[in-house]
């Protein structure tokens, strides 16, 4: 599950996934911060934010 949290930016967003208790960093390098479009292909193409049933 992801989350697109706004920054003082308008035009950027940062990208969280919540990790069964808490909204963090998706990676091991801090929160990413994007543009919206970057941010939508980002999660689409990163298989942490996917859950297979």
């Amino acid at each position: 599950m992801a989350r697109l949290r706004p920054t003082d930016d308008p035009a950027k967003v940062q990208v969280l996934w919540w990790d069964g208790e808490q909204w963090k960093a998706p990676g091991p390098f801090g929160t990413p911060t994007m543009t919206l479009e970057r941010a939508l292909d980002y999660i689409a193409s990163e298989r942490a934010f996917w859950i297979h049933v």
